[in-house]
């Protein structure tokens, strides 16, 4: 791997010297004359030209030359490969090879490194020449592999990833250490079922659609359908089952010694005082709230309670624990809500590291009612426990309203907590793959977003997020490019992606993230076989093998599996790279504006799809990848519709 500045200067090298040789600029020699005057005049160039930089016995301008010579040889290659001279072809391809192990020539440079870095020289020439041959489809594949490269290049994805230099520092009142920055996950799924990530477990009717039960979505609705298979008796055993058997100190366990050092509980009022009346939620159950600080304490990790459901909910959406779409906010009983807070404080005092008093609150309520809301909740904590973290959602809402209470920030243990998925909305389906990850390192797009908290002197933390990205339906501008991805780039891109949003997190300023979630119930064959069972029908039960055991689920919710497949080993990487890549990201976008804009703001020609046939070929022997639509298209079509504006 390369140094944050090294890698910079490299990448930069590459995409300039490939933008002039597509635009004719390079003949011969003139790379040597243009590269490194335009590097220099320009005073965004000039910050990261690299002086005293140095890439084996090449010094900034030296690199940039004979880079330059390798971008041309490269463009020079794409254009024969387009016009199927082979013999011609092939002699440009040996000299870009010969250009690009020119520049890694030391015995400090390894072949992983060789080939990415010649590999980042290749898709960036395509890049330009799909550019200005104005085809999008590949032009942003392209754009998307650089950055798959440019992160090997730099070891983004390779430096193991650990809590160890984070640290922890006594809280005052408190009878152990506490961590001052939170890596941990959320337990979703345990102590308030969501039927999207619940499907197999003996609770929640699985493809229920095809059984006339497309409504149930959340605990309510699940505890109602129990009530009519098996009796009021049975649907508390069932229940209790799955608190007792989802979750164990086992799950503690591991989250400890995968590096992380907190969990977030989400769990519904009924868990502490009970249903009220006429609801069919199964209730009081408080040792597994017990248990969570006893395995906690145990474990060493941080425990945050998140009120996920209050009484009267604070939204219509299926996470409150019942869905809703005629719910108003004068139906959130906000009193009542404070008693459960108090009662969920006396109790766990001493124990608890935080608590969310409330989880996404509807942006119906009104900024007064939230506000005095989180007033009375502050009084309540601290009258009976100095030293809990108090987290305060923003949630679909502008921050400026509370950035002007002025005693919601003076207290440093007051967090506002925010939620920030890169998949659900209008703006996020309309954005490629490579935006993506773009988006993911610099932290940008979300409203409100990290910058908006900390640039009032306020402190925020991430308490969920997740790998998914928009490809489960036609019509998001990333579907097409997943679907035409190896499974090996596939995996890169959610690595990558995964790493990028955690290093900007950090970077950003943020005390701490909690991903979404722990695990999700992946229907494994044996339990989709007992499962069969259940159902009343045998034509349901075919349809549960064939969506369970062929199609699978969604890994990109599940941190258990997200680091089975290596997309999440741990947390976030050194400054140095961090910095590097998002200085990089933003030299890219000047260099698009300069040069791309003119191109990307035509239409597609009518040869278009036949130039992409003709690209497609030199994809590494990648034979693309068509398959059929998450088996979980609904689940997720009903979380979009939870997290849109």
């Amino acid at each position: 791997m390369l140094a944050g500045d090294q890698a910079l200067v490299f990448r930069i090298a590459a995409l300039w010297g490939c933008r002039l040789a597509v635009e004719g600029e390079v003949e011969g020699s003139m790379v040597y004359r243009k590269g490194p005057e335009i590097f220099n005049s320009d005073e965004a160039f000039g910050a990261v030209a690299g002086r005293g930089q140095f890439i084996g016995k090449y010094d900034c301008q030296e690199l940039i030359q004979v880079v330059g010579s390798a971008c041309f040889h490269a463009v020079e290659c794409c254009r024969y490969q387009r016009a199927g001279d082979e013999r011609s072809r092939s002699n440009s391809w040996r000299r870009f090879s010969n250009g690009v192990a020119k520049v890694f020539d030391s015995s400090e440079f390894g072949d992983m490194l060789r080939m990415h870095a010649k590999w980042l020289i290749w898709n960036s020439a395509w890049r330009h020449v799909n550019l200005q041959d104005r085809n999008k489809k590949d032009y942003y594949m392209d754009s998307m592999r650089i950055e798959l490269h440019f992160d090997e290049i730099i070891g983004y994805r390779h430096t193991p990833l650990t809590i160890t230099a984070l640290g922890h520092g006594w809280v005052e009142g408190c009878n152990r250490p506490r961590h001052t920055q939170w890596r941990g996950v959320n337990l979703g799924g345990w102590l308030l079922l969501e039927h999207w990530m619940n499907q197999n477990i003996g609770v929640t009717p699985h493809l229920d659609e095809h059984e006339g039960y497309d409504h149930y979505s959340d605990e309510w609705t699940v505890c109602k359908w129990l009530q009519q298979e098996v009796g009021s008796k049975g649907v508390v055993e069932k229940i209790e089952h799955h608190r007792a058997t989802w979750i164990t100190q086992d799950d503690f366990r591991k989250i400890k010694g995968m590096g992380l050092n907190a969990v977030r509980v989400p769990f519904g009022y009924w868990l502490v005082t009970g249903p009220r009346e006429g609801e069919p939620f199964v209730g009081p159950s408080l040792e597994h709230l017990d248990n969570c600080m006893h395995w906690g304490e145990q474990e060493g990790l941080d425990i945050v309670l998140s009120l996920h459901s209050l009484p009267g909910f604070q939204s219509g959406q299926q996470c409150t624990g019942k869905e809703n779409n005629y719910w108003t906010s004068t139906q959130w009983d906000v009193e009542a809500s404070l008693q459960l807070l108090q009662i969920v404080v006396d109790r766990y005092k001493g124990q608890v590291a935080g608590i969310c008093v409330c989880n996404e609150p509807s942006n119906k309520i009104p900024y007064k009612t939230l506000i005095n809301f989180y007033r009375k909740s502050i009084d309540i904590i601290r009258s009976a426990d100095a030293s809990i973290t108090i987290l305060l959602p923003v949630y679909q809402r502008s921050f400026e309203p509370f950035s002007k209470e002025i005693d919601l920030v003076e207290d440093p243990l007051i967090i506002f907590d925010l939620h920030l998925y890169q998949c659900f909305g209008s703006d996020w389906e309309s954005r490629t793959i490579c935006e993506h990850l773009q988006e993911s390192l610099a932290g940008t797009g979300h409203c409100p977003g990290v910058l908006d908290i900390t640039s009032h002197g306020a402190k925020c933390v991430i308490s969920e997020w997740s790998v998914r990205l928009p490809t489960w339906e036609r019509g998001q501008a990333a579907y097409p490019q997943w679907n035409s991805l190896s499974d090996e780039e596939r995996e890169a891109v959610s690595k990558s992606y995964g790493y990028r949003q955690a290093a900007s997190f950090h970077n950003l300023g943020c005390s701490g993230w909690f991903y979404w979630t722990w695990k999700v119930d992946s229907g494994g064959k044996g339990r989709a076989l007992n499962r069969c069972f259940t159902f009343t029908s045998f034509f349901s039960c075919c349809l549960n093998l064939f969506f369970v055991v062929l199609l699978g689920e969604e890994p990109w919710w599940s941190w258990v599996e997200g680091a089975e497949k290596g997309w999440l080993a741990g947390v976030e990487q050194d400054a140095t790279r961090r910095k590097c890549c998002k200085k990089a990201v933003e030299l890219e976008k000047q260099l698009i504006e300069m040069s791309d804009r003119p191109y990307l703001d035509v239409d597609i020609p009518a040869w278009a799809s036949k130039a992409e046939a003709i690209g497609r070929k030199r994809r590494r022997s990648q034979t693309p990848v068509h398959t059929p639509g998450s088996p979980n298209t609904r689940r997720t079509k009903s979380l979009a519709r939870r997290h849109s504006v």
